[in-house]
């Protein structure tokens, strides 16, 4: 396990995209006063860890951070809650709570397509959050 921060192991990826990879992590301790959502020791979350190369691009960084405090001031039930921001060196990482399970395509994939009633809750509770997002000046 590697750590991040003081309060922060990595345990494993969940996922790479272009700018970083998404890792399942453990809290160490509880957060302090400068997490935006406090944890509690050996709670699992998920950790955007942001690409070590792209950390010197002040471009992305600004993105980066700009990122984070779009998403903190999000708050629904079908978005993901962001915790924390981790700066140290050159490594930038976003907190989030995990959402344990697999995503739509692997879900697809493993049990077929869904019903049309699925379909239509699933695309409403999509449409919900953006909804969201749109008041909030985000979409």
């Amino acid at each position: 396990m590697r750590p991040v921060g003081s309060k922060y192991l990595l345990e494993e990826p969940l996922g790479r995209g272009a700018t970083g990879t998404v890792w399942r992590a453990r809290q160490r301790e509880t957060a302090g006063a400068e997490a935006a959502v406090a944890g509690q020791p050996g709670e699992t979350v998920a950790i955007k860890v942001l690409k070590e190369e792209l950390a010197n691009d002040a471009d992305v960084v600004m993105r980066f951070l700009r990122e984070r405090s779009v998403l903190l001031r999000l708050t629904h039930p079908n978005i993901v809650r962001t915790r924390d921001l981790v700066v140290e060196g050159d490594l930038l990482a976003l907190v989030m709570d995990l959402i344990d399970g697999p995503d739509l395509h692997r879900y697809l994939r493993e049990n077929g397509p869904l019903t049309p009633v699925a379909a239509a809750l699933l695309t409403a509770q999509i449409a919900d959050a953006l909804a969201a997002s749109h008041a909030d000046g985000v979409v």
